[in-house]
């Protein structure tokens, strides 16, 4: 059963529910008002009739009572009927009715409160002058006629509630065989994926078994690269051009930013066009280089092998180059720091976070362990309000994970974005930083986000010149 058959079915299914309680109220409305018409009728009758007899054989003889008895047997929809006279009654029928009371003076009255029920109340004069006083109550609505109505709409609800549970194994059956067939498309993408691995290692021990001496190889395997990432990366040399064209931009567009700051981004972030890569043999001789700078053949890998993150040494290089890159488009940037003090990263409830994470940010290498307890993912092209509203949809997702397991410990995210601003990693990085630690502060939603001033901002450019 697809969507739109479950959907046909389930309005469908409330309809004829629907249509069932309109079906009982009107039946109760309707014979109600039949029955309130036909007991004005009914009561004018028995009121002559019971007059006549009053008239004939007079008050409280045996003929009197055993065809007044007679009379009242044949009007099915009386519930108590009292007769008086002098404002004494001197007859009462039923006994057993609920709804006659007695007064402090013994005497039977009718007492009503139901609105199925009318009480009608009329006085006679007999031949000799004699006032009789009648008291009747009626129903409106026989229990006989409730009972046939509640019966064919508990019919029509079972028969509901019995296809309900006909239709929900059939949808479960479906969504398992859904499954099943995701299953077979993942199997056959690892497979392909698996061919593309296999060739790679064909590609190394050729390397090695060359002794690197193949330079056209050598520069192709041993870049910095980040398998998951859809985008390309660009080479040095575009960067170096891209901040060059942001710097006249700047200049064209009269902003006010110091030119030192752009150069400290390059400086330290070594887009120069003397840039070179390193190899593993390099890197053996010279312990001194940085590993952000190690290269596909790094024995710790590209990610962790406990969360599948990257590494935090990748971290500040890969967002100073998505700055510049975003800097050149006119892009913002958002840089999310989640914060898990004492979660056990080999638990269950990792992995479940892992994948929640992972889920957010799309991009496994946009993601990053950070320090002993916290996670930092990038997002591109995000404002800072947007990064607000989808962090809360995070957090819920973390905390529901926490319940399940039942978890106490905290959770902190802080967030923080470029806001058009030329600023270095490590700067957005503190910002992050400070902000999760000060979100594992809030009791209610510990999400904080890092606001730019942009004035103080400019008053930092000017005093850092």
């Amino acid at each position: 059963m697809d969507s739109k058959k479950f959907k046909i079915f389930t309005i469908s299914i409330i309809g004829i529910l629907s249509l069932a309680g309109i079906f009982f109220l009107t039946g109760i409305i309707l014979n109600a008002s039949k029955g309130a018409k036909e007991s004005q009728d009914s009561f004018a009758k028995i009121t002559k009739e019971i007059t006549s007899l009053a008239d004939d054989y007079g008050i409280l003889t045996e003929n009197f009572l055993t065809q007044t008895e007679n009379i009242l047997i044949q009007e099915e929809y009386i519930n108590a009927i009292t007769i008086q006279k002098d404002k004494v009654v001197f007859f009462a029928y039923p006994i057993t009715s609920k709804l006659l009371k007695t007064d402090d003076k013994g005497n039977a009255f009718i007492q009503s409160s139901s609105p199925l029920q009318k009480v009608f109340t009329k006085n006679t004069f007999l031949l000799n002058g004699d006032t009789l006083t009648f008291s009747v109550a009626y129903n409106t609505i026989l229990p006989t006629q409730i009972f046939y109505l509640g019966r064919i709409t508990f019919l029509i609800i079972l028969i509901c509630v019995i296809l309900t549970f006909i239709a929900i194994p059939y949808i479960k059956m479906k969504e398992k065989e859904n499954k099943s067939n995701s299953a077979d498309i993942t199997e056959k993408s690892d497979i392909e994926l698996d061919n593309l691995d296999s060739i790679s290692e064909k590609n190394l021990d050729y390397l090695e078994e060359d002794d690197f001496s193949n330079e056209e190889l050598l520069n192709e395997e041993n870049q910095v690269f980040f398998e998951e990432n859809d985008e390309i990366q660009e080479d040095d040399n575009q960067i170096s051009e891209s901040i060059d064209l942001v710097q006249e931009e700047i200049v064209e567009n009269n902003e006010v930013f110091d030119s030192e700051l752009l150069d400290e981004i390059k400086s330290e972030n070594n887009f120069s066009n003397d840039d070179e890569y390193y190899s593993q043999e390099e890197l053996k001789e010279d312990e001194d280089i940085p590993l952000k700078f190690t290269t596909k053949n790094d024995p710790m890998g590209l990610f962790s092998g406990i969360s599948g993150f990257g590494w935090e040494s990748y971290f500040e290089p890969r967002l100073d180059s998505e700055l510049v890159r975003a800097t050149s488009s006119e892009q913002d940037v958002s840089l999310f720091i989640i914060t898990l003090p004492e979660l056990n990263k080999r638990s269950k409830a990792a992995e479940e976070v892992y994948q929640v994470i992972l889920d957010f940010f799309k991009y496994r290498d946009m993601i990053f362990e950070y320090k002993d307890d916290s996670f930092a993912g990038i997002h591109i092209n995000m404002n800072l309000e947007s990064a607000i509203t989808y962090a809360e949809q995070l957090f819920i997702n973390l905390y529901s994970i926490f319940e399940v397991y039942g978890l106490t410990s905290k959770i902190g995210i802080g967030i923080s974005t470029r806001s058009m601003r030329l600023v270095p990693g490590n700067r957005l990085i503190s910002e992050a930083d400070q902000a999760a630690q000060k979100a594992l502060d809030e009791e209610t939603m510990p999400i904080v986000a890092f606001k730019v001033n942009h004035e103080k901002y400019r008053e930092y450019v000017s005093e850092e010149a």
